[in-house]
């Protein structure tokens, strides 16, 4: 039954569009949701991680800063998984279970750039990829180039194993930084720096997003780059 049922989800998924899907339990990590979600998600158990993969062409318009094509890509890689979780919750509450989906981008505490639930996390522990020296989830097919959700449910469901490091000896990220806030190990990762720079590209020119794009242009698959 477990297999059936991820095997199905995962269909509906890829036909909305998402490129990456993986299950992982929920366990303890509940006392790490927001507090809005969290009695709720006590008595779920799994976790439905999907990622929708960004386009290449559009990190490699990126020179000094995030630019407009840029923030509108991201919107609408928002609104697809919003799209995407909305429609595999109706399908897993039609069977008779319960689902509730996370919004892909909704932060919740502004100081701390957070939101009801860490997709990053939950991503890695569902096998969609690894954190990486960015300190974003990196996947081997799509780098960073990716946008992630997340649904959780008592639906019965098989779980994804994690898979280990994988940045081997490339530091493009690190290099690529204009905040400095990247170093050796994702556990090197300077929030305030990183925070301090996509504060000042949200401000410039009332650019009104907090985003940046240049650790994820920097990871993009090499055998493909220009």
């Amino acid at each position: 039954m477990e297999k059936a049922n991820y095997g199905k989800l995962n269909i509906l998924a890829a036909g909305l569009g998402m490129g990456l899907f993986g299950v992982c339990s929920i366990d303890k990590e509940v006392e790490r949701f927001h507090k809005d979600i969290r009695e709720r998600a006590r008595s779920l158990d799994y976790a439905i991680c999907m990622g929708l993969p960004l386009s290449r062409e559009i990190f490699e318009t990126i020179t000094d800063g995030p630019n407009d094509i840029y923030k509108t890509h991201y919107r609408q890689a928002n609104a697809m998984l919003d799209n995407a979780t909305f429609m595999l919750s109706k399908n897993i509450e039609s069977q008779g279970f319960r689902a509730l989906p996370i919004p892909a981008s909704f932060t919740v505490d502004e100081k701390m750039q957070t939101g009801h639930l860490s997709h990053k996390w939950l991503a890695e522990k569902a096998g969609l990829g690894w954190r990486g020296r960015n300190n974003l989830l990196v996947t081997e097919k799509f780098g960073s180039a990716v946008r992630l959700t997340t649904i959780l449910t008592d639906m019965p469901l098989m779980t994804n194993t994690p898979v280990e490091f994988g940045c081997g000896d490339c530091y493009d990220c690190v290099a690529e930084c204009p905040a400095e806030a990247l170093g050796e190990m994702p556990s090197d990762y300077n929030f305030d720096r990183c925070y301090s720079q996509i504060l000042k590209y949200s401000r410039r020119n009332n650019y009104g997003l907090m985003i940046c794009g240049h650790c994820i242009k920097a990871c993009l698959p090499k055998t493909k780059r220009k």
